[in-house]
This record gives structure tokens, sequence and C-alpha cells, in this order.
């Protein structure tokens, strides 16, 4: 009798020890399970904010492309009058090289042949080498007192002074043919053949510079 409770007691102790395994097993394999199920969703969402960053750092790069397209379509040209005339004027080592410049857009302000006021100077002057002392005028004009050469402060004001003056006087962008008699009435044909001949080398200069920027 003694021997069966005994046998009893061991068989409950072995079921509530079984019991007890397979409960701590259930719950080491929920908890394992809910941490693998943690760890998904974090590294979700991890992937998540990673994908929204590369989006919006996307999104940004387009947006700098783009901005730098608009840019980049605006870049000027350069104005390869100025190159010419510039490289014509150290040609003939003449003073009014600085002013290239101002040359190109005294001539634009009053729609001038950019070319023909220099051309005249050449004719002149020599491109403002030969002339009174401190007179700045290189293109023999008279506008003073009984008819006397003009004088000007400096080059600038003398370039402002006389495109201005010769746009007035004798229209825009002229034929040198067409008013030599009255610029100069003691000179040949010799005056506007001159003249012409410096503005077609102006427009040769410039022509070779357009081939090697590849512009029309």
């Amino acid at each position: 009798m003694n021997f069966e409770l005994l046998v009893k007691k061991q068989r409950k102790l072995i079921i509530l020890i079984l019991s007890t395994i397979i409960l701590l097993v259930i719950t080491l394999k929920f908890l394992t399970l809910n941490f693998i199920i943690k760890d998904i969703n974090k590294n979700l969402h991890v992937s998540h904010i990673t994908n929204n960053i590369l989006i919006s750092q996307n999104i940004i790069v387009a947006k700098n492309l783009n901005n730098l397209n608009q840019h980049c379509s605006y870049i000027p040209l350069p104005d390869t009058r100025i190159i010419a005339l510039r490289r014509f004027l150290q040609k003939y080592k003449s003073p009014m090289l600085p002013y290239a410049d101002l040359i190109i857009s005294q001539a634009d302000k009053y729609n001038q042949d950019w070319r023909i006021v220099v051309a005249i100077s050449g004719v002149e002057s020599r491109f403002g080498k030969i002339l009174p002392h401190n007179s700045y005028n290189a293109w023999g004009w008279r506008g003073g007192r009984q008819g006397k050469f003009s004088n000007f402060n400096n080059w600038e004001h003398a370039i402002i002074y006389i495109t201005k003056a010769f746009s007035s006087g004798y229209g825009q962008a002229p034929n040198p043919y067409s008013f030599y008699k009255i610029y100069c009435p003691p000179c040949t044909t010799a005056w506007p053949n001159t003249v012409t001949k410096y503005m077609q080398e102006l427009s040769n200069i410039r022509k070779n510079i357009n081939k090697q920027y590849k512009l029309k």
C-alpha cells in the first residue's frame, strides 16, 4: 500500500515537472518569437526612414540639377566684338585699348556700327597716337569756337562724346562713302577707302574669333 502511494506521488511529481518544462519551452518560444517580431519591425522602420531619406536626397539632388541646368542655360556667350577690338587696338598700339568695352557699349547705345568710330580714328590720328597734346581728340573733330579742334578731358569723355555726336550728325551705321565729303571736305576717296579697310579688318578678326568659339 505504501509502495502504491509512493508511485502515485512520483507520477504526480513527474507530470508536474514535465508540465513546468513544457510551459517554460512555450514561454521561451513566445519570447523568442516576440523578440524576432520586434527586430523585424525595427528593421522595417529603419528601412522606411532610410528610404525616406534617400528619396528626400534624390529630390534635393534633382532640384539642384534642375537649378544648375536653368543657370547653365543663361550663361552668357562672349561678345567677340570686344575681343576683336582689343586685338585690333593692341596690334596698332592704340592708347584706346583699355576702352574697348566702352567703345562697344556706346555704339550699342546709339545703334551705331561698332567699327566705324575706331576706323575713323585710324585715318585721323593713327588710332589716337598722333593728335594735339592732351586733347584726346583722335577723330579730328571740330566742335569748338571758330571751328577749332575739340579738346576732351580723357579718353572716356572723348569716346562718349564722339559716338553720340557722330550718331546725331551722320545717322546710324552710315557708309563711309556717304559722308566723307562732309566729315573731311578736302579729302579724296582715299579717306573712305582706308576707313572701310579698317572696318573690314575688324570684321575679319571677329570672324576668326567666332570660328574659335564655334559661333556664327
